[in-house]
């Protein structure tokens, strides 16, 4: 497990880097960092970092945290030194160190909380408690549940820590214990509108939790970890719900316009039931609905109203992909900072909720919420450039590109998937499963981008086929009518100078002309998950530290 690697640190330079501050002490030196060096790390690596040398030499006999070679230490005679020192020369130990040091000391040393307090604070005190637990061999899952609350102050790794020392199978398994205890309206489905039975919701809590703990996300505590399970999670399970369906057809999304959606001649609209919170569509064909005055004072409402299933397709909401995805991420922030603050703070003004095609992007950044007596900045979801998809964790929206030709190649004959928002909504033995508008259920990475490219290779076939005409018409009439035909359809598909056809045009993705020879497209040289303007994996994701 590597959340918040690096977090108990006692002055050691070497080894793992910190995880960078908390958010709102940039500096990592004001009083709220020190407050929490000393819960994590002891007094002694405070008064190593506020004396002389400012932290830089490391106080004798610290460990770091990620020492899994260390050994318990061999069973010493009674120490000849007062209890107070023998508490104070382990105390600042890295807690992977100091649990096996404390229990070497004698039962009323390593048992006296009150001096604890006075050595090395709450962080001792609780080392103090993990020993007497492994004595009276308390199983980890009973100390979890007695020291939840307190646990949620305390960074993950550390946690992890002491509940792998009474017997948890691994750190990953700890937390995974922890995120579901916290999460019961996930798990047993409160609000009745969540997808999945019980089982299968509390598996995605521990798949999210385990593809979380193999990155490197960095956590001052486990609030806000177990927040971001929360509306990863949830982020998954309503896409999930957005598209699937019951036994009379009855889902809440369709697309507009769209023959194969029942949807022809439709176009963008909100159904019957969100109409009071919703204005009209302010922009044309890109559309873009604001809230309503009724909207403003009821925005979650406004929002889950959205989704109310319909079994007739042109009564549901219709959206593209990308409003969906905007749509669904609102509401998991909302239900994960509590529907209360989010209302009000859209009643404030300080949340402005718009089903437009980049909704999301509002939500990347700081957003300032009020409780009603001060603001805080939170940061619904965050930007990130990953380096691969190995990266990718449950949660996360990406986009999957078709060739930025598709554009020029579908020019005379409008068609979908130029690219395709997505969630990734799970995992199996096979890897991540994704999850877009249009698709029942989750799909691993091979069968969306199998599905993109036999679109675009559908219109080079019907290129190629209108092309084969032109060369086979007899006279000039029939071919001057079979050249018209052809770039009436596909007026971007062009003869190559040295011989053969190329497709040239301008992308709307990219912003600039592309070019490619016409013929098939395959998942290999198609973008994918990456921009095909400048290859970068994007994904936006929660953050809550």
């Amino acid at each position: 497990m590597v959340v918040a690697r690096g977090r108990d640190r006692s002055g050691d330079t070497t080894g793992d880097v910190a995880a960078p501050p908390a958010r709102g002490d940039r500096t990592g030196n004001g009083p709220a960092a020190l407050i929490r060096l000393q819960r994590t790390a002891g007094n002694a690596a405070v008064s190593a970092l506020l004396g002389p040398a400012g932290g830089l030499s490391r106080p004798p006999g610290l460990a770091v945290q990620r020492d899994k070679k260390k050994k318990a230490p061999a069973k010493k005679p009674p120490s000849t030194d007062p209890p107070q020192k023998q508490l104070a020369d382990i105390q600042g130990h890295a807690m992977d160190a100091l649990l096996p040091e404390l229990q070497a000391l004698e039962p009323e040393v390593r048992g006296d909380e009150a001096l604890g307090v006075a050595v090395g604070g709450t962080r001792l005190v609780m080392a103090m408690q993990t020993i007497a637990a492994k004595v009276a061999k308390t199983s980890w899952t009973t100390f979890l549940a007695a020291k939840k609350t307190d646990f949620m102050t305390w960074p993950p790794d550390q946690v992890g820590s002491i509940l792998r020392y009474l017997g948890a199978p691994s750190e990953t398994a700890a937390m995974q214990e922890l995120a579901v205890s916290e999460l019961p309206e996930i798990v047993q489905n409160t609000q009745g509108d969540l997808p999945l039975v019980e089982k299968g919701r509390t598996d995605l809590i521990r798949t999210t939790v385990a593809e979380m703990t193999k990155k490197e996300l960095g956590y001052g505590s486990t609030t806000p970890f177990v927040q971001d399970v929360k509306q990863r999670v949830l982020v998954a399970l309503y896409m999930r719900g957005s598209q699937m369906v019951d036994k009379d057809v009855a889902k809440g999304f369709s697309y507009p316009n769209r023959e194969s959606d029942g949807t022809k001649g439709v176009a963008a609209k909100v159904n019957d039931a969100a109409t009071a919170y919703w204005g009209p569509n302010k922009s044309g064909e890109a559309y873009l609905f604001p809230l309503s005055a009724e909207g403003k004072k009821h925005a979650y409402t406004a929002i889950t109203s959205l989704f109310t299933p319909q079994t007739d397709p042109k009564a549901r909401t219709l959206i593209h992909c990308d409003y969906l995805v905007s749509l669904i991420e609102y509401r998991a922030w909302a239900e994960t900072i509590g529907i209360d603050t989010f209302d009000k703070n859209v009643a404030y003004g300080n949340i402005e909720p718009v089903l437009k095609y980049d909704g999301f992007a509002d939500l990347v950044g700081d957003v300032r919420v009020s409780d009603g007596t001060k603001p805080t900045t939170m940061r619904p979801l965050e930007k990130v450039t990953l380096g691969s998809e190995t990266e990718l964790v449950v949660g996360d929206h990406v986009v999957f590109y078709n060739h930025p030709t598709y554009d020029a190649l579908t020019v005379g004959d409008p068609d979908v998937w130029k690219l395709e928002n997505a969630i990734v909504v799970g995992a199996n033995k096979g890897g991540l499963l994704f999850q877009g508008h249009g698709y029942p259920s989750p799909v691993d990475k091979s069968v969306l981008m199998a599905a993109m490219c036999s679109k675009y290779n559908l219109h080079v076939d019907r290129a190629l086929e209108l092309i084969n005409i032109e060369k086979q018409a007899k006279g000039k009439a029939a071919k001057d009518s079979a050249k018209a035909n052809r770039l009436a359809k596909y007026p971007a598909v062009t003869r190559k100078p040295g011989g053969g056809w190329e497709v040239v045009g301008m992308s709307t993705v990219t912003n600039r002309v592309e070019r490619r020879d016409l013929g098939h497209l395959t998942p290999t040289t198609a973008p994918g998950l990456r921009h095909p303007k400048d290859n970068a994996l994007i994904a936006r994701r929660p953050t809550h530290e």
